[in-house]
């Protein structure tokens, strides 16, 4: 019975050696042992060493404030003469330089057609009929597009987009 248990006991010793032997794993040259038993690459997804796509340290984000600028649009539509501005300030400075471009065309009586704040504005002028037409928008293409829109809406004939600009707002770092 004394050699039964020993067979027994030294049977299970050496299945346990085996078992034990067969968890100890070498990876490869570069792929990290420790904590991956599966030896998965660092690179790759669903190792415990994977950092994402980029390992390289991302730049810190800036510091500061974004500061608004507008623009206006004045004409004097009896004389066909436009005053226009981008990048002022405030709403008041960005009028007051376009009323003053526009007296300076000629304009004698020059009203603010529109102003706009941190994106574009649009003048579409017909040919024949209807009236001007001004829009804002987030791009130069998309304020023309609309202003022309209106002019047509409003029966203008041969509408041509006169003036088309961005006024954008303007990061200032600490």
């Amino acid at each position: 019975m004394k050699t039964t248990r020993c067979r027994a006991l030294g049977g299970l010793a050496l299945l346990l050696c085996f078992s034990g032997m067969s968890y100890a794993q070498n990876c490869a040259n570069g792929i990290p042992q420790g904590g991956n038993p599966s030896c998965i690459p660092p690179d790759v997804p669903g190792s415990p060493y994977y950092r994402g796509d980029d390992d390289s340290p991302s730049e810190p984000a800036p510091v500061g404030r974004w500061i608004s600028t507008w623009g206006a649009i004045a004409s004097d539509v009896e004389r066909a003469r436009v005053g226009a501005t981008i990048g002022k300030f405030s709403e008041r400075q960005a009028k007051a330089f376009a009323k003053q471009y526009c007296e300076n065309q000629g304009g004698v009586n020059c009203r603010i057609l529109m102003s706009f704040e941190n994106q574009c504005g649009a003048l579409v002028w017909p040919m024949q009929g209807g009236r001007v037409a001004t829009s804002g928008g987030a791009s130069a293409e998309a304020a023309s597009q609309a202003a022309m829109d209106v002019c047509q809406e409003v029966g203008g004939k041969g509408c041509e987009v006169f003036y088309s600009e961005c006024s954008r707002p303007i990061f200032q770092r600490y």
